[in-house]
């Protein structure tokens, strides 16, 4: 879980909060528990201060009086907002406001070089905290806000200069740019008494700033939230964690508790160990192994979906799933079918935190290029506007049918995998990726969305070749809706744009999955098993890594069981691998790889050198098979002449000859 912008935050609190307390002795043992190295340094944060000077210049919040700043303790603020949970967990109204500089030209979150809690949204930033430059600088408010009636409210951002505005996740206001008075509106439904989280972004490039967060209830004018309406702290669960903490393996402990409670987390990443080598739970998983229209989701929820036109069969591209070792049996086979999901409380709606989706597919269409749906979320008879997401395993002519392209722009053949959001208005946006999809043949294919430093980020991998796309940030829709695989509705609610082909252990879940979770890796990120990540036996030496590729030496090809890895004798020089492919020469020879002379070296190698007549064959091997040779020298004797030819005759009496140049 990595916090790029916890570095030195000044964190205070405005004179209207109430003051924090809780016990000490609870966060040192977090602190302990989470990064024992940092909790008995002397400077955590590596600022080359002392932690206690940081903490009485005000650099470092120390919101326990333990002497550790809070930033060593990354564990305890799963939101990243840079005030600790057990911090927050008093705090009644407010705003959490994070101050960053913009260091590269305006509009950045560079570095976050401070925090606190505002009474509301509604500042000229007169009183900017210390730390924070005078222009250039970003604002970051989140929380929650309590409406007091039910109804259509909208919602105002008045700013010098940009603001973007979240609402549980989705995107609403968008006006990110320069300007000294930029209104951004939007229309949201809420209910009496529901919070909702919302995050405001805010940037000051020079001159006039202000920031104001206005709503006009229903039957009453525009007006400033009051203070009265935020909460600083979401926790609707009332666990003492915040909503955005995450619980890896679905037991119903957040990650932070459960590592407070002694689970291990060797890399100090905030994810339980035991989650990375197994695996997060799933939101949904499909195995297509029982027979009949109802196909069984084994996820925590129980999505079951109805099928239509997919037939059970025993076409399968594995036996065992690589990942968990699960038996496989079956799969179905599509043919203009689809499975409807419906989705009642959310479980598949996946807003910031993004998602990954997988599956092994084998398209039969093999020279088509029209589109075929995946997976898509929208209610059945909405516009794709209204798409939370959909992915196509074929884009076809989506490029040309759709709002900003992101990806690849240029040279469709309509083969390209494909990801498309709605942003609930008035129009949509896609990423295409490069990658296709072989017909004919298994293939596992995922596709994962979320959040990245700069923006978003969408991957897109088959059969474990990965392509990333980085994109600004864009509006999208959440909404409740079902989920439809393999096919797609349009705004009348007809099933079209099917996908026909087979389809197998289809997967869903949270947040962006690293490569080495997904279900076509089999050692995962503890390749041998121990029980301790593959990443930590290396940093402990317990285990080498000689390519530093996060493969332990145990776990890669030794191909003549010699106890060294090909890598390792490849780089030390111990062997040879002329060809690059990663194995020794002697181990390819051994397994049939050319090598007409015996000599040790591959054919294909040393054609590059030692094939004068450019035939194809090594000249030895000319040689060996009654090439001339005179000199014995193994080359043959036409190359050494220039390509001449010599035709002599003797008969004993005189000698004659003719010469060719050709």
């Amino acid at each position: 879980m990595t916090r790029p912008h916890d570095q030195e935050p000044t964190v205070t609190m405005d004179a209207s909060m109430p003051t924090l307390r809780f016990a000490a002795a609870t966060i040192l043992a977090a602190c302990l528990a989470t990064s024992p190295a940092q909790a008995i340094g002397e400077d955590c944060n590596g600022n080359g201060m002392p932690d206690a000077q940081d903490i009485a210049n005000g650099t470092s919040l120390d919101c326990d009086g333990d002497g550790i700043p809070d930033e060593c303790m990354p564990c305890l603020d799963p939101d990243g907002n840079g005030l600790l949970d057990p911090c927050e967990r008093d705090l009644e109204n407010g705003v959490v406001a994070q101050y960053f500089r913009s260091d590269e030209g305006y509009g950045n979150f560079s570095q976050r070089v401070a925090v606190r809690v505002e009474s509301s949204i509604n500042t000229n930033f007169g009183n900017l905290p210390a730390g924070v430059p005078q222009d250039d600088f970003c604002v970051r408010f989140t929380g929650l806000i309590v409406p007091p009636a039910t109804g259509t409210y909208s919602i105002r951002t008045s700013t010098d200069d940009g603001a973007r505005l979240w609402i549980d996740g989705v995107l609403l206001i968008d006006e990110w740019r320069l300007g000294g008075f930029v209104n951004g509106n939007a229309d949201v439904d809420l209910v009496a008494g529901v919070p909702v989280r919302f995050r405001m972004d805010y940037f000051d490039h020079d001159g006039g700033q202000n920031a104001t967060l206005m709503w006009s209830p229903p039957d009453y004018p525009y007006q400033t939230i009051p203070a009265s309406a935020y909460r600083a702290f979401a926790d609707a669960d009332g666990d003492g964690w915040s909503d955005l903490a995450s619980d890896c393996d679905g037991d119903g402990v957040v990650d932070a508790q459960a590592i407070l409670e002694g689970a291990a987390d060797c890399d100090g990443n905030c994810v339980p160990d035991e989650c990375e080598i197994l695996g997060a739970a799933p939101a949904a998983y499909w195995r297509f192994e029982q027979a009949g229209t109802t196909v069984i989701d084994s996820g925590p929820f129980g999505l079951d979906g109805m099928s239509a036109g997919a037939i059970l069969n025993g076409k399968i591209p594995v036996s065992v799933v690589p990942r968990t070792g699960a038996v496989n049996t079956l799969s179905r086979t599509f043919t203009q079918g689809r499975v409807v999901v419906d989705d009642p409380a959310g479980d598949l709606s996946f807003g910031e935190a993004g998602f990954t989706i997988e599956a092994w597919v084998r398209p039969t269409n093999v020279g088509g290029a029209a589109r075929e749906m995946f997976v898509q979320r929208k209610r059945l008879d909405d516009p794709d506007t209204n798409l939370e997401y959909a992915v196509y395993l074929r884009a076809g002519n989506l490029p040309s049918n759709t709002g900003e392209v992101f990806g690849k722009t240029s040279g469709f053949n309509g083969r390209e995998i494909a990801v498309r959001f709605g942003n609930g208005r008035d129009g949509d946006w896609s990423v295409i990726s490069s990658l296709e999809v072989p017909a004919g043949v298994w293939s596992h294919v995922s596709v994962a969305f979320g959040p990245s430093e700069t923006g978003a980020l969408a991957r897109f991998g088959v059969n474990g070749v990965f392509e990333t796309v980085e994109l600004p940030l864009r509006e999208r829709t959440l909404r409740a809706a079902p989920v439809v695989l393999c096919s797609h509705t349009n705004a009348s609610g007809a099933f079209n744009q099917p996908f026909n082909g087979g389809v197998d252990e289809l997967r869903m879940s949270h947040g962006v999955l690293d490569v080495r979770q997904l279900l076509d890796d089999p050692a995962g990120p503890d390749c041998n098993g121990n029980g301790i990540l593959d990443a930590c036996d290396a940093a402990a030496g317990s285990a080498g890594d000689c390519d530093g590729n996060g493969v332990l030496d145990d776990c890669e090809v030794d191909c003549n069981g010699n106890g060294i890895a090909d890598v390792c004798e490849i780089l030390a020089g111990l062997g040879e691998d002329c060809d690059g492919n990663g194995l020794l020469d002697a181990c390819d020879i051994a397994a049939g790889a050319g090598d007409c002379d015996g000599d040790g070296r591959l054919d294909l190698c040393q054609i590059e050198q030692e094939d004068c007549n450019g035939n194809g064959i090594v000249d030895a091997c000319d040689v060996a098979a009654g090439a001339e040779d005179c000199d014995g020298n193994l080359v043959p004797d036409l190359c050494e002449r220039g390509g001449e030819l010599e035709l002599a005759y003797d008969d004993g009496i005189s000698e004659y000859g003719v010469r060719s140049n050709g």
